[in-house]
């Protein structure tokens, strides 16, 4: 019964990706709207209106709008400006908007031929603004219906996507996650500088309300399907592949050919060495030693979701990743399928523990037949992470996922020589994301600081990690890149406004606007009291059973 329902379950996902890369689906639970500017390009039909006619106004109204964009933008000279949520100065900004009208013009000419009433309904489409309480249809720069209405989003396909990569993260919007998002943004800006293959960013939000780095970071919010974790749960990452499912709706995922999909605890090292771009039918991962689908204890709850065998589902998860727009499209309507079904399977729960949101990814890309690269540090283009690496190879970002204590020993002994064991000797210099910025957890927004240089390297210093490990020069020299270029990104975020997040006035504004709203904190406190019955009915049975 269970296979029956799995291979029923595929043409559901298959359906669901072809809406997506269809003509007209509906995107509901619209997230904020962008900043970019709006193309208005188009106008009525009506009485002896040619088809030409549309095209040649939209073609003037559309070059005035660009010229007019990226001509102001220059003549403001200085300061970050928007384009479809992303940063640029207004060179870049003209440069964007004549690549984007381009695009745009090529999709109106093959309308032409499919007839006067397309082609109008085409640019009545193109010409929406942004949504406010799903009245409106979505502008190609605007952002996604507000007010959680419905807003209908037009798929232009192909067509409309430029070359290039489109870098996506996901967040809850807490504390912990938005000071990484604030250094992985400004990191970024650096890299995308340096990277033509850099073309946008995005944070996908799932969250009851906006929080304070709107205004600093592009976003798009959307509703969670567990409103109490804006204030605290026990899995939050189960709502990321639905949020981004819905982002794969809006005008902002559409913009380029290619996603690479990473978290917050990531930065960028180097300009990404990523040519050729995955092919159809194929995206570039990472291995994880942990995300073992042949192994002989879980070949069976592999078999429950998988239908051939674990050795095609690949070793690795949701971030990073590199793919096409329409292979992404293909497995994230499986992956939120199969990260429901797996939070429903206790078995599957304590087998996989905390990464079981990184088997669903893996199991819905081997559904969905997209095959993944994994090449290992230091062949790997995309990651590596340090302290457990000893070179950045070919990766373009460092992943701070494992904190690093230095200690200086006499000698390189014991464990220091590599056996299993704590580390003697004198700490001379510690980090650990955990411990950043006062711990992960408080009241108040984190504000950034520089992480404490690291020693300098000497050769006749005898360094070991907090397990014994013996840190020599490559290690240190991977940890010294990562720990420079985290505090390039925050010197540059203090240097705007006092390092108060973009558009707030004060620390205390944003301590303000960073709360859970009230309708997560109700949310969490009905959860907890429904815990607590539980606790208590099951209380009173044992007390029952001793009793009897």
């Amino acid at each position: 019964r269970m296979q029956q329902r799995g291979a029923r379950g595929q043409p559901q996902g298959g359906d669901q990706a072809e809406k997506l890369l269809g003509t007209e689906h509906t995107a509901s639970r619209g997230g904020r709207g962008g900043r970019g500017s709006r193309a208005d390009v188009g106008g009525g039909g009506g009485g002896g209106v040619t088809a030409a006619q549309i095209v040649l106004a939209g073609v003037a109204a559309g070059i005035l709008f660009y010229l007019l964009s990226g001509l102001g933008a220059l003549a403001r000279g200085v300061g970050p400006t928007t384009y479809n949520g992303n940063w640029g100065d207004g060179g870049a900004l003209l440069a964007a908007g004549v690549s984007d009208l381009a695009a745009q013009l090529k999709s109106l000419a093959d309308a032409q031929h499919r007839g006067f009433a397309d082609l109008n309904t085409q640019l009545r489409e193109l010409r929406g603004g942004d949504g406010a309480g799903g009245a409106s249809v979505t502008s190609l720069a605007g952002g996604s219906g507000a007010g959680g209405a419905t807003a209908k989003v037009v798929s232009l396909g192909i067509v409309g996507r430029q070359p290039g990569i489109h870098v996506v993260v996901t967040s809850n919007g807490n504390r912990y996650m938005n000071w990484q998002t604030r250094v992985l943004y400004a990191n970024y800006r650096r890299a995308a500088s340096a990277s033509p293959a850099l073309r946008g960013f995005t944070r996908v939000l799932h969250r009851t309300s906006d929080d304070e780095l709107m205004q600093e970071v592009p976003t798009r919010r959307f509703a969670p399907l567990q409103p109490d974790c804006d204030v605290w749960c026990q899995y939050p990452v189960a709502d990321r592949s639905q949020a981004l499912l819905e982002w794969l709706s809006t005008p902002d995922s559409k913009q380029f050919e290619h996603i690479m999909i990473i978290e917050t605890d990531y930065i960028f090292i180097a300009a990404p060495k990523l040519a050729p771009l995955p092919a159809p039918g194929h995206a570039l991962s990472f291995p994880f030693g942990y995300i073992v689908p042949t192994w002989p204890a879980r070949r069976h709850i592999m078999k429950r979701y998988y239908p051939g065998e674990p050795e095609d589902i690949p070793q690795t998860g949701n971030a990073p990743v590199l793919m096409r727009f329409d292979d992404f499209a293909k497995v994230c309507p499986r992956w939120v399928e199969l990260t429901a079904k797996l939070e429903k399977d206790e078995e599957a729960k304590e087998a996989f523990g905390w990464v079981r949101e990184m088997y669903a990814y893996s199991i819905a890309a081997a559904l969905a037949g997209v095959k993944h690269a994994t090449p290992a540090p230091p062949h790997s283009p995309l990651m590596v992470q340090p302290p457990a690496d000893d070179a950045p190879g070919l990766a373009c970002i460092a992943h701070y996922t494992w904190g690093a204590v230095l200690r200086e020993v006499s000698e390189v002994s014991g464990s220091a020589a590599g056996l299993p064991g704590p580390a003697a000797g004198k700490e001379v210099w510690r980090w650990d994301k955990r411990e950043y910025a006062a711990g992960q957890y408080g009241d108040k927004c984190a504000r950034l600081e520089r992480i404490t240089a690291m020693p300098p390297w000497s050769d006749q210093a005898r360094l070991v990690l907090q397990d014994g490990q013996p840190v020599g020069r490559g290690k240190y020299d991977l940890l010294a890149l990562m720990v420079g270029k985290f505090n390039e990104a925050v010197d540059e975020v203090n240097a705007v406004n006092g390092g108060v997040p973009a558009g707030l006035q004060s620390w205390e504004e944003a301590d303000r606007v960073s709360q859970p709203s009230a309708a997560s904190v109700e949310a969490r406190a009905g959860l907890e009291k429904r815990e607590r019955a539980i606790v208590e009915r099951k209380e009173r049975e044992a007390k029952g059973r001793q009793s009897a």
